[in-house]
């Protein structure tokens, strides 16, 4: 794993089903930890797992002071 360019370890995460799992790789290697701190991780699996007026609706409440969305707490907050 650790010889895979990132574009690929992002596309791997994207396609894991279960939170959990994430977490899990994320503790597992250094480079999974450092793309799951990227919001665009997090986004991408409120829109596949989750539909846009569900989206919409928790987003509001999760825009922080700098006008950006904090989407990993969108996505634990649809996933409640």
């Amino acid at each position: 794993m650790t010889d895979l360019p990132e574009e690929l370890i992002r596309e791997i995460l994207l396609r894991l089903s279960d939170y959990k799992d994430l977490i899990n790789a994320g503790q597992a290697y250094d480079v999974m930890r450092s793309l799951l701190d990227e919001q665009h991780i997090w986004k991408q699996l409120c829109k596949y797992h989750f539909t846009r007026p569900q989206v919409r609706q928790i987003m509001a409440s999760n825009v922080q002071s700098d006008g950006t969305v904090n989407w990993e707490k969108v996505f634990h907050h649809l996933r409640k």
